[in-house]
């Protein structure tokens, strides 16, 4: 049986001094932060976690993960790690003299990730210029830039109150894969909440559209097909083989495939599209931590769920008091009202392409 490594070593001291070892020093935000001791029922090494496994994990009672202590040698930790670990109450990274001397290293996946950056403030952590808050301390230690003001990142709990931040780069919209935009089955919670932020974006877009009266050029017919397959998709739970589906449907050409384009200019399809953006949205919300849809639940009131509606109703031409529409409806035969027109254009394309005059 070989020696132990030097990494090993510290690994093991850290695990069996766990609830000995005095506050963590941070190299970055220089606070100090104590190691997590209640509700621990133990400490082990090698901790398998769905997403990682750690060098040393504290665990509930239950087994589930309180907080990990990462001893770095020569391999640091991904970003797909740093994601999973800050979402733990605490999650330490610590070098091979981390106890030369007390105990020194990183107190939150942040102050890891910013090890090689000038601290401005050497005597304070990062901290969100939002709520003024320190990154490392909060729910989910992670933030994110609003591509208005990309210098000022801010915390996720202040982006999911927001309802107007744009949370992707120009880059990534202009030139990146839409497929890449979609989240896989290990996402963390800041690209869920991109997903979920993608398909608010596209439904208000879409809701508008509806409102808009625009010309039909071509009978829409593959743009009709595509939806009854976005919809199946969504009926079967099939959420990411629906968005593919969607994307392309009245895209800017920059975020659509090759090949003739899905337009959809006709009301119909405006509504139909704007409902799969909303059911999409819907979706990705769930998906998200329950806090986080709180955050987000949060801003929205009465009002904002009203006006989510798409039009749906169609508008006839025709006088305010008369019987007969462009497109042939007899408004005393019927049960439900017709909206008419004079002034403005009809939603209804045979009220828009009718030639015959309407009757009073």
């Amino acid at each position: 049986m070989g020696l132990a490594s030097e990494h090993d070593k510290l690994r093991d001291r850290i695990a069996q001094e766990y609830f000995k070892l005095p506050p963590l020093s941070c190299l970055f935000c220089h606070s100090t932060t104590s190691l997590p001791t209640a509700n621990v029922a133990r400490v082990v090494t090698e901790g398998s976690h769905r997403h990682f496994r750690a060098d040393v994990a504290a665990l509930d009672p239950l087994g589930r993960f309180v907080a990990v202590v990462e001893v770095v040698n020569t391999n640091p930790p991904s970003k797909q790690v740093l994601a999973a670990q800050s979402e733990l109450e605490a999650a330490f990274y610590v070098t091979m003299d981390a106890l030369d001397d007390g105990f020194s290293g990183y107190c939150s996946p942040i102050c890891w990730s910013l090890r090689d950056e000038e601290n401005s403030c050497p005597w304070r952590a990062p901290s969100c210029p939002g709520c003024h808050r320190d990154l490392h301390t909060l729910d989910f230690a992670q933030s994110l830039i609003d591509w208005e003001q990309p210098d000022e990142p801010v915390c996720l709990e202040c982006a999911a109150r927001s309802s107007d931040g744009q949370w992707r780069s120009p880059g990534e919209f202009a030139l990146g894969d839409p497929a890449e935009r979609i989240p896989g089955a290990d996402a963390d919670v800041i690209e869920l909440f991109l997903a979920f932020s993608d398909a608010e974006f596209w439904s208000t877009v879409w809701v508008e559209r509806s409102r808009d009266v625009q010309v039909a050029w071509t009978a829409e017919e593959k743009t009709r097909a595509r939806l009854d397959l976005v919809e199946a998709s969504f009926d079967a739970e099939r959420w990411n083989e629906g968005q593919t589906l969607l994307q392309p449907i009245g895209a800017p050409a920059w975020d659509r495939p090759p090949g003739p384009p899905l337009l959809a200019y006709s009301h119909d399809n405006c509504v139909r599209t704007a409902d799969a953006w909303r059911r999409l949205r819907e979706y990705r919300l769930s998906c998200l931590p329950a806090l986080v849809q709180e955050w987000i639940m949060s801003r929205r009131s009465d009002t904002d769920f009203d006006s989510d509606e798409p039009h749906t109703g169609l508008v006839h031409r025709g006088f305010p008091d008369g019987r007969f529409t462009a497109c042939g409806i007899d408004r005393q035969m019927r049960d439900e009202s017709v909206e008419v027109t004079m002034t403005e254009t009809p939603t209804c394309e045979s009220c828009r392409t009718s030639r015959v005059p309407f009757g009073v």
